[in-house]
């Protein structure tokens, strides 16, 4: 059995350091690693909702979800994530008595999936 040189050791490493350079590149700055303009997928549009969500820039992670979904709507995750977002975004409407547009995304949500879920916040409101 023959052993590695330390040259080919070495390039081994250099190239495995390289790819989690590259990794944790494009996870950190997605929008660099476009395809002929066009994003990454709906994962992306998930991870950018995400961050919206937690800053509560709710409108802005909205249309993040609903780009998601409009790419995937047969992925239950994604499906599970829309209706958590028009949830809690319905949630924050109604503790400011908006009750008009809370009630417009619970059913935003009903119309994506009719669960128990969905209709019982919506019979809630």
């Amino acid at each position: 059995m023959k052993s590695f040189s330390s040259k080919k050791a070495l390039l081994l490493v250099l190239l495995a350091v390289a790819a989690g350079i590259l990794i944790l590149e494009i996870n950190s700055n997605p929008s660099l690693f476009k395809l002929n303009g066009q994003s990454l997928g709906s994962y992306e549009y998930i991870r950018r909702g995400e961050k919206f969500l937690d800053k509560g820039l709710y409108d802005k992670a909205i249309i993040c979800y609903e780009k998601a979904y409009e790419s995937s709507p047969g992925s239950a995750p994604i499906i599970s994530d829309i209706i958590f977002v028009y949830s809690k975004y319905a949630s924050v409407q109604a503790d400011s008595e908006k009750y008009d547009e809370a009630i417009e995304y619970l059913i935003k949500a009903y119309k994506i999936k009719q669960d128990p879920s969905t209709t019982q916040n919506l019979a809630i409101m």
